[in-house]
């Protein structure tokens, strides 16, 4: 699969202007977190920091992705080609295809993301106005990131050495890992303790998205 250049330069700059700006967010939330009184001043600069660096971010990674993924400018004839070439399991030979299971794992922890990115906002938010903000997000967000995480560390290893059912061991361990996480975060006190744990979701799904775009640990016969 060959991408435009020039598209694939937007998606990579604007993956990481918003990757960047969501885990300085997050630990300067930590940093306010630890202040014995708010910072309007800092809370303004935050929101400013989210609308005037993250948004657009944000929104140039998943435009020029979508581009990509219809084939605008690429070299596999068209929209209805690239789609196959991504949500095939199998190559032409029948060996497993690095895209299928990367693809898939990239748009989840996309998903995921943006969805760290609303929470990240909602925080900021309810700080300016002096509110309490909902706990059960972050602890959902949490428990599916330990879940995602926990699987696929389980299931590669398991995959390349051959252990029968690498999947389902994986979600085995994933499962529960990720309900001790959402149960953690859930009786985390307020403060800095929840803003850490937010900072570290996003980081570990930051390193997931690394791990699929530059080691690509998913090729070589792992079972999909």
């Amino acid at each position: 699969m060959v991408a435009n250049p020039w598209i694939l330069t937007a998606h990579l700059v604007g993956l990481v202007l918003w990757l960047g700006t969501l885990l300085v967010l997050s630990r300067l939330l930590v940093f306010h977190a630890r202040q014995p009184e708010h910072d309007q001043g800092l809370l303004g600069f935050l929101r400013r920091l989210y609308f005037g660096a993250c948004v657009p971010g944000g929104v140039l990674t998943i435009v020029a992705g979508l581009l990509m993924l219809h084939g605008v400018g690429g070299a596999l004839g068209g929209p209805g080609e690239t789609l196959r070439h991504y949500f095939a399991p199998r190559q032409a030979d029948g060996t497993p295809s690095f895209w299928y299971v990367t693809f898939h794992v990239k748009l989840v922890a996309v998903l995921l993301l943006w969805l760290c990115d609303l929470h990240l906002y909602r925080q900021i938010v309810h700080l300016q106005r002096g509110t309490t903000p909902p706990v059960w997000p972050l602890a959902a967000l949490t428990g599916v990131v330990t879940t995602i995480v926990a699987l696929l560390l389980v299931w590669l290893p398991l995959g390349a050495l051959g252990v029968p059912m690498p999947r389902q061991i994986g979600y085995a361990v994933g499962l529960p890992a990720g309900a001790a996480a959402f149960a953690a975060v859930w009786k985390l006190p307020a403060g800095r303790a929840r803003f850490a744990a937010l900072h570290g979701c996003i980081a570990a799904l930051m390193v997931l998205i690394l791990v699929v775009i530059v080691a690509r640990p998913f090729a070589g016969g792992v079972p999909v």
